[in-house]
């Protein structure tokens, strides 16, 4: 009756009243769908009436005072009108009793959402919706990830007339949503609906990037290879430790995008205000990830973010790094740069598969053919490490001699480096690419990139 089959239940009888009586608790997640279950489709309060009077027939009670229903032979009847309203089986009779109920529940809030509630529950497509309440002055419209009604110059909650009326309720009724052919769209509206798109990229991004988490972990599992059952458990311990730390770090990356969307859009009279500006789109990060994980390597803690380690120029985050993962923000050249170089140093000789932007995918590219790395992206592979490439020291000619400079390690660093990518398009080579030791020779590199621009602004 409720709709509760498949659903987890636990009851009580209790006796601590003067009338014996039970407490039903129910998980609303049916066990076979995965799915929430809406409660007598949203009409929990008049089907549990409809409950209490089979009970009572049932156990030969005698009614509540001021019943709505009374039941004979298991079927149920209207006590005020004496119509059949549920059969014995549990079939229905129509939609008659639930409009009535809609309308008294409604006439005692404010009457216009009477004929609102009326209107909505005549409707058999989003096509009729729209139009039934377009004659009451009434709009069903998106609003973030549910909907809103508009009635004259008020707003409500769907919901708030019935569950029956909400959007997920109405999409398993008519199909996906449906705007009206019929509404005219401000210009506002246009803005509210690209950061609704934004929002959309942002969660597709994320569920690529957590799917490519997800494979790097299945495939790493598959390649365990031990000597004991005892080596095989550890080793799957540390790789579940390990994609539960990569998704951590994925989720909040994502959701400091979702974050500064929210920061960014801008409500109706504040964005008149401003001279009804566009949306901003917002940068997503990208990531790194090698072909598998080594468990041996692997440093867990507790605290998530003790091992997310984070780099900054002139103040702009560009990396977060934990220990299977690599995230990259405020994509640019020098910051893909970074990414890779870190990449190839914490997973030598590892093939790495990159989620990201168009642009950081092409920059992923380029560099990746200078280092002469294996990259990725959706499974195809972008680049192939060149045999010629795989140890570029033995390409050093013996008769060179190097000349020990004054200068910090650093600068001299960055100074090849900032020779060896002087060209945007690259060129075939057989000098030796500088080797990268440490983190501190790529970040003096860029900061001397960001004074060369600096002075070149100047």
């Amino acid at each position: 009756m409720m709709g509760y089959k498949n659903c987890q239940l636990l009851w009580s009888a209790h006796s601590n009243t003067s009338n014996f009586h039970i407490h039903i608790l129910v998980t609303r997640v049916d066990l076979i769908s995965g799915r929430p279950v809406l409660p007598a489709e949203g009409w929990e309060i008049d089907r549990l009436h409809q409950f209490a009077a089979v009970i009572e027939e049932a156990q030969g009670w005698s009614k509540e005072p001021n019943a709505i229903y009374t039941a004979q032979g298991g079927d149920v009847y209207d006590v005020q009108t004496g119509q059949m309203v549920r059969r014995a089986d549990g079939s229905h009779l129509g939609l008659y009793k639930r409009n009535a109920k809609t309308n008294a529940r409604f006439d005692n809030i404010e009457p216009e959402l009477s004929s609102v509630a009326s209107a909505m529950s005549a409707a058999n497509s989003w096509f009729e919706l729209h139009h039934l309440l377009l004659l009451q002055d009434t709009r069903y419209c998106l609003k973030g990830s549910g909907a809103m009604l508009i009635v004259g110059k008020k707003s409500y909650k769907p919901s708030t007339l019935g569950r029956q009326f909400s959007l997920p309720a109405l999409q398993q009724k008519f199909g996906p949503y449906q705007p009206s052919p019929l509404a005219q769209q401000t210009p506002h509206d246009r803005y509210k609906e690209a950061y609704s798109r934004e929002r959309k990229r942002v969660n597709e991004k994320k569920k690529k990037a957590l799917q490519e988490a997800r494979e790097a972990y299945l495939r790493t599992i598959q390649s365990i290879k031990a000597d004991s059952e005892l080596e095989v458990l550890l080793a799957e311990v540390r790789l579940q430790m390990i994609l539960d730390e990569v998704e951590a770090q994925i989720k909040k990356a994502f959701e400091d995008a979702r974050r500064t969307i929210a920061a960014n859009q801008l409500a109706h009279d504040r964005w008149h205000a401003e001279g009804c500006p566009p949306a901003i789109p917002v940068t997503l990060p990208a990531f790194i990830l090698p072909n598998q994980w080594k468990t041996e390597n692997f440093a867990y803690s507790v605290s998530g973010d003790a091992n997310l380690r984070i780099h900054h120029i002139d103040g702009r985050r560009i990396l977060s790094e934990s220990s299977a993962a690599i995230a990259a923000f405020n994509i640019s050249r020098e910051s893909t740069m970074l990414a890779l170089r870190r990449a190839a140093q914490k997973w030598p000789g590892s093939a790495l598969n990159l989620t990201g932007d168009h642009e950081f995918i092409e920059q992923c590219r380029i560099e990746a053919n200078r280092l002469g790395l294996s990259v990725f992206h959706e499974g195809q592979q972008l680049i192939a490490a060149p045999t010629a490439m795989a140890d570029r020291s033995s390409q050093r000619k013996t008769s060179e001699t190097p000349i020990r400079s004054q200068e910090p390690h650093g600068t001299q660093i960055a100074r090849k480096k900032m020779v060896d990518i002087s060209n945007e398009t690259p060129q075939p080579t057989d000098k030796k690419l500088p080797d990268v030791e440490h983190i501190a020779d790529d970040l003096a590199y860029l900061q001397h990139l960001a004074q060369k621009h600096r002075g070149a602004g100047r």
